[in-house]
């Protein structure tokens, strides 16, 4: 079994994120964004982003889905969560793509 370490990176307004190759060209992102006030549409201050992206490391490519994160865990174990159950349920060989 490969073991590939996934690697939690920050973007450029220090957002956790992590992404990975999916298909045989794409790449996903999943990224926690903090919220207040009217961008907090569900009143828990943090939310699970997750986005196709054109290539490793150059952000989103596309309209995110949002998910709004009432876990206490944190934003390091809650991306690592998500990406191993995503990855368990869309593509369970992919483990060795994380860049």
């Amino acid at each position: 079994m490969n073991k590939t370490k996934i690697e939690v990176h920050r973007d450029g307004k220090d957002q956790p994120y992590v992404e990975w190759r999916f298909g045989k060209e794409g790449f996903k992102r999943a990224w926690i964004r903090k919220a207040e006030g009217k961008k907090d549409w569900a009143g828990t201050g943090r939310y699970l982003h997750v986005a196709r992206a054109d290539s490793a490391h150059a952000g989103p490519g596309g309209m995110s889905a949002d998910f709004p994160i009432t876990s206490d865990l944190d934003c390091e174990q809650i991306l690592i969560t998500f990406v191993i159950a995503a990855l368990s349920i869309t593509d369970p060989r992919s483990q060795s793509k994380f860049d």
